[in-house]
């Protein structure tokens, strides 16, 4: 991944959508803080169901391996199964689908810094919009 693909990634799934609507001269500190706070609220939720999947996996393999090899295709010689194979779950789409580490928060705060300061009050636009040349 490139530096440049790397700030795009940063922008589209994590600055945006938290800070898009603010204008560049007026981003405090508080938006950003609520930003990490969302971040960190996301990671807690995506480790959940990590685990969640990760049980129902090993749930699984263990009914394979005693009753075949997926549903409806048993072992030779063996007893229907008395119970249903376990489901794994599947999960929602989100941008965010792995948890956020501290290295990549420190470069979601570097693509923040790197954002191009405002040339005069005339030009209010929101941080996030494209530059005009």
């Amino acid at each position: 991944m490139t530096t440049v693909s790397s700030y795009a990634s940063h922008v589209r799934i994590h600055l945006i959508p938290a800070l898009g609507d603010i204008k560049l001269e007026d981003l405090t500190a508080q938006p950003i803080r609520d930003m990490f706070d969302t971040i960190e609220a996301r990671n807690v939720v995506i480790t959940h169901e990590l685990a969640l999947i990760a049980k129902a996996r090993a749930e699984y393999a263990e009914w394979k391996k005693q009753y075949g090899r997926r549903p409806g295709q048993p072992k030779a010689g063996s007893k229907p199964p008395p119970v249903p194979a376990p489901e794994v779950p599947k999960r929602e789409p989100h941008p965010q689908m792995r948890p956020v580490m501290p290295a990549t928060m420190h470069r979601i705060r570097a693509t923040l810094c790197s954002a191009p300061a405002p040339t005069s009050r005339s030009s209010r636009r929101s941080w996030a919009s494209p530059q005009s040349s």
